[in-house]
């Protein structure tokens, strides 16, 4: 991942006509205009903006924001899955960050009749969390922390598909618990389908770009030879429904901290990294 402000900015000062008023139209934003006091409405908004420098400052979260640590004096403007409107329209925020994925239709019209200005992430691809950091650092000027965190999650991604590129990528399933003895599963066209890709496997599950809930039928059929599941290993293993599928069969069923499975956040270089050894411990083993 290229970092190009730097340059742009340098283009800027020696283009004919151009001053300090205008270079911010190819390099960037300029300082007054740039966003300090945000409210993020989501953890994973919340995990990749904290890498940002500078005056900017989180004035708003989600109750279930726990990473990084030391956000428990930060104002709370969600609990639950609604955001509290009134809250956040007295807080005055320069920047409202927001998980596309969590809100409705609804939820983001209201937003918009704060006037306050809006930036999703919806990810559905490893690229799509970068490029909303660096979309993040460039209304906020924090471009370089913003481009690092960027460029770390690509060295892992292309770490990853070079030690994977020509050898056999395994069926994997991505599910997590929903209760009562039902599970959901990540579907073929979601955020963790793009990781698992990338890291070495096939992911199968259902046709979707989010968790849906899958019957253990489906699970059966779909005949896994990785389960990658959040935090729910011994549940996996100890059903006895899930007791044919080859993963569970060759114990190839490996418990994830669930915010980094979850959440497409800085810790997906984390999430790539920890797939990819994975992948090359079972083709080692089974001589793939």
């Amino acid at each position: 991942m290229r970092r190009f402000w730097p340059a742009l900015a340098l283009l800027a000062a020696l283009l004919p006509g151009c001053n300090q008023s205008d270079t911010h139209l190819i390099g960037g934003t300029s300082n007054e205009h740039r966003a300090e006091k945000i409210v993020s409405l989501s953890p994973s908004t919340t995990e990749i903006i904290a890498e940002a420098r500078g005056s900017i400052v989180l004035a708003g979260r989600t109750a279930a924001d726990n990473f990084p640590p030391g956000l428990e004096q930060t104002p709370v403007v969600v609990k639950g899955v609604k955001p509290d409107y009134e809250k956040i329209a007295q807080i005055k925020p320069d920047l409202i960050v927001y998980d596309a994925k969590l809100y409705n239709q609804g939820d983001i019209d209201k937003l918009k009749e704060l006037g306050i200005d809006l930036l999703a992430l919806d990810a559905n691809k490893i690229e799509d969390v970068m490029e909303f950091a660096l979309a993040f650092g460039n209304k906020t000027g924090s471009e370089t922390a913003m481009s690092k965190q960027a460029d770390d999650i690509f060295a892992s991604k292309a770490r990853a598909e070079a030690a994977a590129a020509g050898k056999k990528h395994p069926k994997t399933l991505v599910v997590t618990a929903r209760g009562s003895g039902e599970w959901m599963a990540a579907g073929t066209k979601s955020f963790q389908a793009d990781v698992v890709k990338s890291s070495g496997g096939e992911l199968v599950g259902p046709d979707s770009n989010r968790f849906e809930t899958v019957s253990i039928e489906s699970i059966v059929s779909l005949a896994p030879e990785v389960v990658f599941t959040a935090g729910k290993g011994a549940e996996v293993l100890g059903d006895p429904r899930l007791g044919t599928i080859p993963a569970v069969r060759n114990r190839r069923v490996y418990e994830v901290d669930p915010d980094v499975l979850l959440r497409a956040s800085p810790r997906t270089r984390l999430l790539i990294d920890s797939m990819s050894n994975t992948y090359e411990i079972i083709r080692g083993g089974s001589g793939s």
